[in-house]
């Protein structure tokens, strides 16, 4: 699972930090989206710092329009439906 593979790394590394970014795709309102892609991105931190993650090396944000992943449409693609999580290694 990716949040343990995550955690696992931030846990043995001091300087590491993540990001993670929600997406969602067109369908929907805007306002609509951009909630959701505020709760999907709030949900994989959360799970990170369930499973160890210090919450103050997590930066969350969210989109509601895809800038990434499939070609911007109305048509439902879950390459745009995602959470973007990066772990940053900070040089020492």
């Amino acid at each position: 699972m990716i949040v343990g593979k995550v955690a696992y790394v931030v846990q043995n590394d001091p300087t590491a930090r993540v990001t993670v970014i929600g997406r969602t795709d067109r369908i929907g309102a805007p306002p609509a989206n951009l909630a959701l892609s505020q709760r999907r991105a709030n949900a994989v931190r959360d799970a990170l710092v369930a499973a160890g993650v210090p919450a103050d090396r997590i930066d969350t944000s969210w989109t509601g329009e895809p800038t990434q992943g499939a070609p911007p449409s109305d048509a439902v693609d879950p390459r745009n439906r995602v959470v973007d999580v990066t772990v940053v290694k900070q040089p020492g």
